[in-house]
């Protein structure tokens, strides 16, 4: 279904039958018409139109509507898991085969069949059937005063993380599209839009609030351990102290592998995990914190010409650090040349180690001449003591360029400030990142934050020139 040309090809497959045989489910479905004055198509074609819409925004296609597919087009290539969201738009109205009154509790049970069929983990399975059975829910939220606080806070409750919220996004979007071909109107997408980054904002300032105790039994940790048979104790000790957020945004096997990287240590201090992919590839550090570490792993990469897109940092209260960073290459180093993704990750290894210097791989970066931005992005930088109970939450917005990661982060550690929890975003030319801070163990007071908004700006400054 990740094809170019998925709708073609199920649109294909039904008219054979060949669907139906792969997914019973589907049959309840089959030119099923809703008699009101609002749907233009039947189920399946519905279904399939969406698929298309979807496929639409990674080329930013989509007619008039272009300049919102290509700001949706963005949110769909950070997904980690595009091919989860395509198999829940394929399944969420089969429950309407079902005369229940409530398609999406009945779409939510078949598709839980499909997915067993086809052996998808705990957590795969988890948001696609959540997915399903709240698809609706924005939409709904659409209809409430999107300013309001409270109606943020409540579709938020409902989200979780950020990837749910992303793919309900993108759903809802592709959904409404997929009606008839005047229901998606600049005014409805830009709602849709309002809503998406007034959540995402609160999901945000949220994130350092729960964090995970030594003894923590929830769902979340049980899918880990069941990976890591009679390792219950070493796991538990792994968690403490990591926000629940580390645990809701990881799949099962990607905190095992985190794990297996921390048991690691005595062999070698600084663990590596990089998945290469011609979109957007990610690279995970795991090792003991220590200062200045964010900025010099933001630092190796710029120095390898990769825009970053999205990167977190989190740390448990052993001091172990899981650093994610999830990049573009620019200059297409690593796809035309498959040889460097070996020269790429032991450059990363040899400046974590102390063997490399990140100045001396920086220096032999020419540093060419910055394009003027399409966009001019106003800086601003804020400060909030309420979000979170442990730490200063720091946001700063700014244009983004080459380097601005980097000179932040070493603006903190310059500052004495130690990053609890970091979350970096990239929505086109504006960077949006935001820092969970502390010093000596507390929050910032006033007059550190001054002294920091002053330094974090004159760093900003130069980086730009």
């Amino acid at each position: 279904m990740k094809g170019a040309y998925a709708g073609d090809a199920l649109r294909s497959m039904h008219a054979l039958g060949v669907l139906e045989l792969l997914i019973p489910e589907f049959h309840g479905i089959d030119a099923l018409v809703i008699r009101d004055a609002y749907h233009r198509y039947t189920v399946d074609e519905h279904t399939f139109v969406l698929i298309d819409t979807l496929h639409g925004l990674e080329s930013a296609q989509t007619g008039g509507m272009a300049e919102w597919a290509t700001r949706f087009g963005g949110v769909l290539r950070e997904l980690p898991h595009p091919e989860l969201l395509y198999l829940a738009a394929l399944l969420h109205d089969t429950g309407k085969g079902r005369s229940t009154g409530d398609h999406t509790r009945e779409s939510a049970r078949m598709a839980e069949s499909v997915l067993e069929r086809l052996n998808l983990d705990t957590y795969e399975s988890g948001l696609v059937v959540n997915l399903i059975a709240n698809h609706l829910e924005m939409s709904a939220a659409l209809r409430r005063d999107i300013f309001d606080e409270e109606t943020v806070r409540a579709f938020a409750g409902k989200m979780q993380t950020p990837e749910a919220l992303r793919m309900l996004t993108l759903f809802t979007y592709a959904d409404i599209n997929a009606v008839h071909p005047d229901a998606l109107t600049p005014w409805k997408a830009e709602n849709l839009w309002r809503l998406f980054i007034a959540t995402a904002n609160y999901l945000d300032r949220s994130v350092d609030e729960e964090r995970l105790g030594a003894q923590e039994e929830s769902e979340l940790v049980h899918r880990v351990v069941a990976l890591l048979p009679g390792q219950k104790a070493a796991v538990l000790e792994y968690l403490e102290g990591f926000p629940e957020r580390y645990v809701l945004t990881r799949t099962a096997e990607q905190v095992r592998t985190h794990f297996k990287m921390a048991m690691g240590f005595a062999s070698d201090q600084v663990q590596l995990d990089f998945r290469y992919a011609t979109t957007v590839s990610e690279l995970t550090l795991v090792t003991r914190d220590r200062p200045q570490l964010f900025a010099t792993m933001a630092g190796v990469l710029a120095a390898w010409g990769m825009n970053i897109v999205t990167a977190d940092a989190f740390s448990n209260r052993q001091g172990v650090v899981v650093d994610t960073f999830r990049f573009t290459d620019s200059f297409r180093t690593l796809e035309m040349n498959a040889s460097e993704h070996e020269t790429f990750v032991k450059s990363v290894h040899d400046v974590m180690t102390g063997a490399l210097s990140v100045e001396k791989l920086l220096s032999g970066r020419r540093r060419g001449r910055r394009k003027a931005p399409l966009v001019v992005v106003e800086t601003r930088v804020e400060f909030d003591d309420e979000a979170s109970s442990h730490s200063t939450l720091l946001e700063v917005v700014a244009q983004d360029t080459t380097g601005l990661l980097r000179a932040l982060s070493l603006t903190l550690a310059a500052q004495g400030c130690n990053i609890e929890v970091a979350l970096v975003d990239t929505e086109g030319e504006t960077a949006i990142d935001v820092f969970y801070l502390t010093r000596s163990g507390v929050k910032l007071d006033k007059d550190e934050e001054e002294v920091l908004h002053e330094a974090l700006l004159r760093a900003m400054e130069e980086n730009a020139r």
